[in-house]
């Protein structure tokens, strides 16, 4: 979107195709916010924000976090930084510092249970994963990050029985026939 004026509530706004945004537009936002307040003092339109879609700041960063068979002080310990909105499941946005620090301490106390963090990131995929424990991995395909599974291992044909079954047996033998 470009901007054609400065002032606040008097921006008009386009698309890439230079068609003016109107306020009942999906991606219409005055002052490029969408918080739903009112924007500045001495408005001339007195216009809200759109209150449909959420706020993101830039540098907002959503970090996911989820872990299987691991120890409660762990998930104790992700509780600090991060919510817990499902068994195992952490939502929450840190920063990369603590994001990188957090990890190290996931890998330290997971022992034998398994972690993944996905997070923002300025890739191809507009995000970035690790991955501890886990017999899938990630791989690098052509600058873009894939989760590679493991073999299927071949499952052999359950063993049969040399003979025959009792189903044929009891009617080559005549058993179970009705007599007349």
């Amino acid at each position: 979107m470009s901007a054609t004026s400065s002032p606040c509530c008097t921006t008009r706004r386009t698309d890439s195709s230079g068609t003016p945004l109107t306020s009942n537009s999906p991606t219409w936002s005055c002052c490029g916010t969408r918080t739903g307040r009112t924007c500045g003092p001495g408005s001339p339109t007195g216009r809200t924000t759109s209150t449909t879609t959420a706020s993101t700041r830039s540098g907002d960063v959503v970090t996911v976090v989820v872990v299987t068979a691991c120890p409660v002080g762990l998930r104790g310990h992700l509780t600090r930084w991060l919510l817990e909105i499902s068994p195992g499941v952490f939502v929450g946005g840190i920063t990369a510092r603590v994001r990188t620090l957090l990890w190290g301490r996931v890998q330290e106390m997971v022992k034998t249970g398994r972690a993944i963090m996905v997070y923002n990131a300025d890739t191809e995929q507009g995000l970035a994963f690790e991955v501890h424990g886990h017999e899938w991995t990630p791989v690098d395909h052509e600058g873009v990050q894939l989760m590679l599974r493991p073999a299927q291992r071949k499952r052999s044909a359950p063993k049969q029985r040399a003979g025959w079954s009792t189903a044929s047996r009891r009617r080559r033998y005549g058993r179970g026939q009705k007599s007349e």
